[in-house]
């Protein structure tokens, strides 16, 4: 079902983490942040939850603690040291990084802590050795300004990044060490954002700003998780945002997933269905004979199935949730243990399934407005999805259950319970680290992008001054743009770079040096500006800037006049713009169209 949203009517409410990666050693060794592919070490272990202080485990542990996995540690010295294996305590925190992370909190106009005291935040999904990732909070209640207003910044932490997935296989996931201990900022907003667009434009915003200091570049160096809740719904956390444009399309989704979910509840009511399940477990001998490929297969590999049945849910699961289906919804918690389910509101016949479905409805003695699902796995973690799953289904007649989800395409899908406040517990390893009303006065804050994108629009168009403070290319504008004519650099970053990229060069080639002796030549008028696009193509093929002078050089202005002559002369009665097509072919590049049209124009006459 699709609806047409009133941010403000539905009780939209919506808070915003950044995690940017900064460009500093890592936060508690001495160890490169630089990512490389070899590893020449390796360790295995598998983690379980512990107790916090005031004697909970936080149920987001508990669920990944229940999957029962093995972890793998690819490492190498050049990467990682004994305190990234958890075999040393850690260093005193990076100073470059608290700095980094002092200037952000001001930046931010945050209130900054006499002390930094930093947590232990209990992680056991493998991706830190230890089962917790240190964070520390260096500011609180700040503020953004965007064009709906201010948006309050809760916090902004500290904090060391956790190790990437190189492989998952069954019961066994492998990490590698070298992201693991990069410092990071996370930096989380308050609930005031008031729509996916306002949303956007706040991520823009703080990213744009966090560019603005010593922070890493490129794809996998920042991500946004979302916090999204609306009237009579729940909070939901989203993870693995890494494009801005995603942001839209996912809040939309899980706004209109939130509203489903609330109308099946009140479908629920009123057929007046109850929470009586039939669950019969193991009913694999029924499926003995099957023609379905894909369960022959399970059950030559070991697997069992389990079915139940759900009185008066029939059509439910057809039910469009968000981007998809209810079935499809309930489906990805049994994903949660790398399962799937199967049910009689989905095409039962393109499964060759149809006869055994029809065995199950009389031994779970269904009638036909009933609902059957089957779950296929091996022991013990089909019996830990079918309950998941029996759960989650429980959790319709209730509305919208509070958890933590990851991007899927446009929508999202189940990752694990929402965390909890017990997960964290102070690090007894750091003392707190003082800050001192002197030191504050020692952090410079950064002049900003957008400072210097309204500096940039005094000399080139405001469209390219956004692209260009957003490029990988602002330090080479900045250095050029005092030499060079800054709409020519300007347009050579954001215009030309991106239309080359796009046909497959590999603009990467491309170096500095070659840059500034390209124009160079073009500002001492030894070639034209109009050869920009084919000089760099053979920059990118190698040539040497001497034979790109020789290749492009501007013609001689009695032989350009010459050659106008002839062109003229044998394309009698052509048009304007067709001698200039001629002209423009032969002579690629080498003169100002400025000046050849103008030449033209006056042999033409």
């Amino acid at each position: 079902m699709v609806f047409m949203i009133d941010y403000k009517k539905i009780g939209f409410r919506c808070g915003i983490e950044i995690h940017q990666r900064l460009n500093t050693k890592k936060l508690f060794c001495n160890c490169d942040s630089m990512q490389r592919s070899e590893s020449t070490m390796e360790i295995q272990r598998k983690l379980r939850p512990v107790a916090s202080e005031l004697g909970g485990i936080d149920p987001a542990v508990e669920f990944e603690f229940l999957k029962n996995k093995v972890f793998v540690y690819k490492h190498s010295p050049h990467e990682s040291c004994l305190v990234e294996i958890d075999e040393e305590p850690p260093h005193p925190i990076n100073q470059e990084a608290l700095d980094i992370g002092m200037e952000i909190a001001k930046m931010f106009n945050c209130e900054i802590p006499d002390e930094i005291h930093v947590m232990r935040k209990t992680v056991i999904d493998g991706s830190n050795t230890s089962g917790f990732q240190r964070t520390a909070i260096v500011g609180m209640d700040g503020f953004i300004q965007t064009s709906k207003g201010n948006v309050g910044i809760q916090s902004i932490s500290l904090e060391e990044e956790s190790a990437r997935i190189e492989e998952r296989t069954e019961g066994k996931i492998t990490y590698r060490l070298s992201g693991l201990g990069i410092p990071l900022v996370e930096i989380a907003t308050d609930s005031s954002i008031q729509s996916p667009d306002h949303a956007k434009e706040v991520a823009e915003t703080i990213g744009l700003l966090l560019r603005s200091t010593k922070v890493q570049r490129g794809i996998g160096t920042i991500r946004q998780d979302i916090n999204i809740s609306i009237r009579d719904g729940a909070r939901i956390e989203i993870k693995g945002f890494q494009e801005l444009d995603k942001i839209i399309k996912v809040i939309d989704n899980e706004v209109q997933r939130q509203l489903s979910l609330l109308e099946i509840k009140n479908t629920l009511n009123k057929r007046a269905v109850k929470k009586e399940f039939a669950v019969k477990e193991n009913v694999t001998e029924i499926f003995r004979n099957t023609e379905s490929t894909f369960i022959s297969k399970a059950l030559a590999n070991g697997s069992i199935i389990h079915a139940a049945s759900l009185p008066r849910f029939s059509t439910m699961f057809r039910i469009q949730c968000g981007d998809r289906t209810l079935g499809k919804e309930i489906s990805s918690y049994a994903g949660a243990y790398e399962l799937g389910i199967i049910h009689t509101d989905e095409d039962i016949q393109k499964y060759k399934l149809f006869s055994e479905f029809q065995k199950l409805r009389k031994l779970l003695k269904t009638y036909e407005d009933d609902l059957i699902f089957i779950i296929v796995g091996r022991k013990p973690e089909i019996d830990k999805a079918l309950k998941f799953v029996l759960d989650r289904i429980g959790q319709l007649f209730i509305g919208v259950p509070e958890e933590t989800r990851i991007v899927d395409e446009n929508g999202s899908k189940y990752m694990r319970p929402l965390p909890g406040s017990q997960r964290m517990y102070p690090e007894t390893d750091i003392p707190a680290i003082r800050i001192t009303a002197d030191y504050l006065k020692s952090i410079k804050i950064s002049q900003s992008l957008f400072e210097k994108q309204k500096e940039f629009e005094k000399e080139i168009p405001e469209d390219i001054a956004k692209q260009i403070v957003k490029s990988k290319y602002l330090p080479f504008y900045e250095e050029f743009r005092k030499v060079f004519d800054p709409v020519l650099i300007a347009s050579t970053f954001t215009n030309t770079f991106k239309s080359l990229s796009r046909d497959g060069y590999e603009i990467e080639k491309i170096s500095k040096d070659s840059l500034f002796e390209l124009f160079s030549l073009i500002k001492k008028g030894k070639i034209a500006k109009e050869s920009m696009q084919d000089a760099l193509i053979n920059i990118v093929e190698g040539k040497p800037i001497g034979y790109i002078e020789s290749r492009f050089q501007i013609i001689d202005e009695t032989q350009l006049r010459e050659m106008i002559k002839d062109v003229v002369k044998r394309n009698t009665g052509a048009s304007e713009s067709m001698l200039m097509g001629i002209l423009m072919a032969k002579l690629k590049g080498t003169v100002s169209g400025e000046k050849l049209i103008k030449m033209l124009r006056q042999e033409m006459k």
